[in-house]
């Protein structure tokens, strides 16, 4: 995690993990940037043949 110094905001933050063992080992890596606080943001919902529901299937599969 990077916080900025002047302004004490995260700024970035970097997850990583893997799953499973040998050829079956997986890595995951995810790097958030964060930017323009204070900023005004136009947000839409996406149409809902774009999303998808997060049942125990699709949890399961993210390792959860």
């Amino acid at each position: 995690m990077w916080i900025g110094a002047d302004d004490g905001y995260v700024h970035r933050v970097r997850i990583g993990y893997s799953t499973g063992a040998g050829a079956g080992r997986e890595t995951i890596a995810l790097t958030m940037g964060f930017s323009d606080f204070g900023k005004d943001v136009n947000v839409q919902t996406p149409q809902a043949a774009q999303t998808s529901e997060a049942n125990d299937t699709l949890l399961k599969g993210l390792g959860a």
